[in-house]
């Protein structure tokens, strides 16, 4: 059973609140499936977010990936958009992550 952005966290809540009350499956809130489906979502929302913001060295930027935000460590200023091929490369970000895709929902 897929479940939306907003109503897996609406369950979630649902869960810690339950789980501290005791009542989780004594009033039959949620089946023992739709919990499961609940936390593997989250498990791979938590780990989308953590493939989007994991900075990575310059050694291992590709080609293929194209213009990403390139940081200079320590952060201190925004991020150059873009790639080491682009005639305004300023030649001092070291690391970078992926452009995040937008979510319409």
């Amino acid at each position: 059973m897929a479940h939306s952005k907003k109503e897996m966290r609406r369950l979630m809540r649902v869960i810690a609140k339950t789980t501290r009350q005791g009542t989780l499956f004594h009033g039959g809130i949620y089946t023992k499936d739709e919990l499961a489906d609940v936390i593997d979502g989250t498990i791979a929302e938590s780990s989308a977010l953590d493939e989007m913001t994991i900075v990575r060295p310059q050694a291992a930027w590709l080609g293929s990936d194209g213009p990403v935000l390139w940081w200079k460590l320590p952060v201190t200023e925004p991020p150059y958009l873009g790639t080491p091929r682009d005639d305004g490369w300023p030649g001092d970000h070291t690391h970078w992550t992926p452009l995040p895709t937008p979510s319409l929902g």
